[in-house]
């Protein structure tokens, strides 16, 4: 099961992507109207994916998604906005590493399919992690049996000399 956090301080938009996504019984949702609420959570909780609006009262949208980097580094992070101001735009992406940036009002296919591949490639890089360290690891096992095999060949030559008829 993969957990989303949405923060938003429209109640109307929470219950709005709440209904959106109900139908997926693969993901568990909490919403926020309120950071400060939202980052105690992330403290405490893990998450995959952090759903924000850029606009609020309290804490902007990058403040926020850098603030859960502490926290959940590999974490997917898409920004809701009514507001397509470029600047921002390019703020949200340099500082809080954003991976998709959706305009209000987002309908459900588009807001599923980022999810989705947004986990896609988290589960990517995660496996990408886990192959290169299986690789490393290898490699290490690899060196030591080199080196026991010189060190046999050094004490008995004649283990690893092919002799001729």
């Amino acid at each position: 099961m993969k957990k989303i956090m949405l923060l938003d301080d429209e109640e109307n938009i929470l219950s709005s992507v709440r209904r959106l996504l109900r139908k997926r019984s693969d993901w568990l949702m909490d919403c926020f109207s309120d950071p400060e609420e939202a980052l105690n959570k992330a403290k405490k909780s893990s998450y995959d994916v952090f759903i924000s609006d850029y606009r609020m009262p309290k804490m902007n949208g990058c403040a926020f998604l850098k603030e859960t980097m502490i926290y959940h580094h590999d974490a997917i992070r898409i920004v809701l906005s009514g507001d397509s101001d470029i600047e921002a735009v390019i703020n949200l992406i340099n500082e809080a590493q954003i991976y998709r940036f959706l305009c209000k009002p987002v309908n459900q296919y588009e807001l599923e399919t980022a999810i989705e591949q947004g986990l896609q490639q988290q589960w990517l890089a995660q496996e990408n992690a886990r192959l290169a360290c299986m690789v490393r690891r290898q490699q290490g096992d690899l060196q030591g049996q080199r080196e026991l095999l010189e060190r046999l060949s050094e004490k008995y030559p004649e283990l690893t000399e092919l002799k001729k008829k």
